[in-house]
């Protein structure tokens, strides 16, 4: 026996060969895990990088937004004035759900107790940045753990790998909105879903419940996940007959034995959400006046400002696009979608209860978002991991069947050639579009870098257009000790307000006035010049603006693009309008390899990395000039 005789040299070294031997079948047993033990803190860094990157000035509106309502919660008095509408804990604020909103506050209170300069929203914005990257980190990890427990280790780390470089998820973590939390709750609810289908578990269902009211409690749109529970239920009890048999008296059969057990589901996660958004109830006529006006932003019914950009935009066409060339590139865009293609026809020729309840979440939730009119690329993020997973399910499942026997051994190496070099295409152009898309936060914003060019240019006194709907330049402590704000006059212009003889005049009267003429970003000039006939003059106006003939000149267009080793995406917001490039655009051109991708969904580019424009006063043709140039 070896262990009798450990001191002798041939036993040390079969012990020594049946450790090696042993390590060597754990490392190939276990390889993928410790890849993604190597990715999850390389998916942290890309989230967290720079989260400084506006220096506290909150560029993104719905960040501050969110932001402001943190910071004026307070505890209330007693439990009377918790249970009141009037309570200081109740946000008044139900766009998105209330349990993003508690969780920073109660963050920001820990952290005070050490640090209290960060009870305050001028620090604790970066405890949220912080928050939304490590749940789209999370986000990874279920990702992996969701793709592992459907297919097998290799699907679950190239999915990871997928989801870690994807530059949607990389930009939505720079910002505390509710996306990045609302994605890791879809996906562990949908992971669950799967334990339900296949186990039928009690005590899945329970869970399953719990993370579908969290889900709710981030943001109420998850609502299709009601669908996905109810599926993973059906499916669970499906009769032991052929999957692929439809009839109806089968679903009468399975939702016999399982609506006791939908409706506790269903009944745990309404409890979580009212224990995690209790004003929903308490305060119901302003829980329900917000979401209907989120409803209606979403679906056109009324006109909001700023959804007048989604005009004319095709349903589904418009999302696949944005997705494609800017939420995570082509490549991988196309892998992603084609999976998703690919799994549904798979799992619509094969029908089963995994299939069915992982596809149940991202063909709802394309359905319906796709067809919403507000087509923010955001609202794309629950359903980037489900692309990520489905496009790695479909490259494994191909390079098995270029191996497949039924080829001869050149045919094998030949098809195995072909997805390994479309594999290694889609690897580096997502991980260099990611390390691209970093240069957005390597640099000072655009408006902080406009700012600073308006303080060292503009005279005292001098007179600065800039529009409402826009955040307005120079941005108030943009430059540490230089208040030029307050030197200068800044007039407003709402060009948004229908065109009339009365805005005719306000807006001659301001070009007059003006000795610059500020466009933050493509907000107001992007959506009015494509739509003419609601607004003949304005739409008229910008125009003659780029064209330099209304007495001003382009002086300053700062701009930040997502760029690596010379090569530059270049987004075009003035793609397809009928704007001329002012001399300055031409010559300010980045250098090298320059792809032009055409026009970004605007809330793609304007939070982090707008142009604006800067036009100052050259000549001054006379009114009547100005007047023929912009009546119609």
């Amino acid at each position: 026996m070896c262990w009798a005789w450990s001191g002798s040299s041939s036993c040390r070294k079969r012990l020594s060969l049946l450790s090696v031997t042993r390590s060597s079948r754990w490392l190939r047993q276990n390889w993928p895990d410790l890849v993604l033990a190597g990715l999850l803190p390389l998916a942290f860094v890309l989230r967290a990088y720079c989260l400084d990157w506006d220096r506290g000035l909150f560029f993104h509106p719905d960040e501050r937004q969110i932001l402001m309502v943190v910071e004026r919660l307070s505890v209330p008095g007693d439990w009377r004035e918790l249970l009141s509408s009037t309570s200081p804990l109740n946000p008044h604020f139900f766009a998105y759900g209330s349990f993003p909103i508690y969780l920073l506050r109660l963050l920001s209170w820990v952290v005070a107790l050490w640090r209290p300069a960060w009870v305050s929203m001028s620090r604790f914005y970066l405890l949220g940045r912080l928050l939304s990257a490590f749940f789209d980190t999370l986000t990874v990890c279920a990702t992996y753990s969701l793709a592992r427990k459907l297919y097998d280790r290799r699907v679950a780390l190239l999915a990871a790998v997928f989801v870690s470089f994807t530059v949607l998820h990389i930009q939505l973590a720079h910002f505390y909105t509710v996306d990045t939390l609302l994605t890791m709750w879809v996906l562990l609810a949908v992971h669950k879903a799967v334990d339900v289908a296949r186990s039928g578990e009690l005590r899945d269902g329970v869970v399953l419940g719990l993370l579908f009211g969290v889900a709710l409690a981030t943001k109420v749109s998850v609502l299709p996940l009601a669908v996905v529970a109810l599926v993973a239920w059906l499916a669970w009890a499906w009769p032991e007959l052929p999957f692929q048999d439809r009839r109806l008296s089968l679903l009468r059969t399975a939702w016999s034995s399982v609506k006791r057990r939908v409706f506790l589901t269903f009944g745990l996660a309404v409890l979580c959400f009212v224990l995690l958004q209790p004003y929903a109830l308490i305060d119901a006529y302003g829980f329900v006046t917000g979401v209907g006006q989120e409803i209606a932003m979403s679906q056109g019914w009324y006109d909001f400002p700023y959804t007048r950009q989604y005009a004319g935009t095709w349903p589904y066409l418009y999302q696949a696009r944005q997705i494609l060339f800017f939420g995570m590139g082509l490549p991988l865009g196309l892998l992603g979608l084609g999976g998703l293609l690919w799994l549904s026809l798979r799992v619509w020729r094969q029908p089963s209860p995994d299939g069915a309840v992982l596809l149940a979440w991202p063909v709802l939730y394309a359905l319906t978002q796709g067809a919403a009119y507000a087509k923010f690329i955001r609202y794309t993020l629950p359903l980037l991991p489900f692309l990520c997973l489905a496009g790695a399910a479909m490259w494994v499942t191909a390079w098995d069947a270029a191996g497949a026997s039924l080829h001869t051994a050149g045919r094998q190496r030949a098809l195995k050639l072909v997805w390994a070099i479309l594999l290694c295409i889609v690897l580096i152009s997502a991980v260099s579009y990611a390390g691209a898309f970093l240069n957005v936060y390597r640099q000072p914003h655009p408006w902080i870098q406009a700012s600073s060019w308006l303080c060292q240019h503009l005279a005292p006194g001098a007179t600065v257009l800039t529009e409402e709907w826009d955040d307005p330049l120079p941005v108030h402590g943009a430059i540490e000790g230089v208040g030029c704000r307050e030197e200068i006059t800044i007039l407003r212009l709402d060009m948004y307000a229908p065109d009339s003889e009365a805005k005719l005049k306000e807006l001659l009267d301001a070009i007059e006035a003006a000795d610059y003429i500020v466009l933050s970003s493509q907000r107001l000039y992007a959506p009015i010049s494509r739509l003419a006939e609601r607004y003949p003059i304005s739409s008229r106006y910008y125009p003659q603006l780029f064209a330099e003939r209304l007495g001003f000149e382009l002086v300053a267009a700062p701009a930040l693009y997502p760029q690596l080793f010379g090569v530059t995406l270049l987004d075009d917001p003035r793609d397809g309008l009928p704007l001329a490039t002012p001399p300055l655009l031409v010559a300010n051109r980045p250098r090298g390899l320059v792809l032009d991708l055409g026009r970004a969904d605007e809330s793609f580019t304007v939070y982090d990395h707008p142009q604006p424009l800067i036009f100052a006063k050259a000549s001054r043709p006379s009114r009547p000039e100005l007047e023929a140039l912009l009546r119609p």
